[in-house]
């Protein structure tokens, strides 16, 4: 969840000079407001991306965990019957 004003601290990273060249031209060409908002929403995308690739690592562990999927069983029994009356009620 991204905060509407998030308190902003400084910090000093070295990139090197290529890296620094193309941020600039992206800068340029897509109309960013500075620097640190390129590198802010980049390392937010990186952040996800890694979160996500975290949880879909943990789906595949949990997809061959006996006691998570008879778990998933037990709660797919238990809900049957409410399952299929919201079916009809959409189809």
């Amino acid at each position: 969840m991204v905060q509407t004003n998030p308190a902003k601290r400084k910090s000093t990273f070295f990139l090197s000079e290529d890296v620094l060249s193309e941020m600039k031209e992206v800068i340029s060409i897509k109309g960013i407001r500075s620097q640190n908002a390129l590198v802010e929403e980049a390392l937010r995308d990186y952040i996800a991306r890694i979160k996500r690739e975290i949880l879909r690592q943990d789906y595949i562990e949990a997809s061959k965990d006996p006691l998570f999927l008879a778990d998933v069983e037990e709660v797919e029994k238990a809900f049957k019957h409410a399952d299929a009356e919201t079916a009809r009620m959409i189809s």
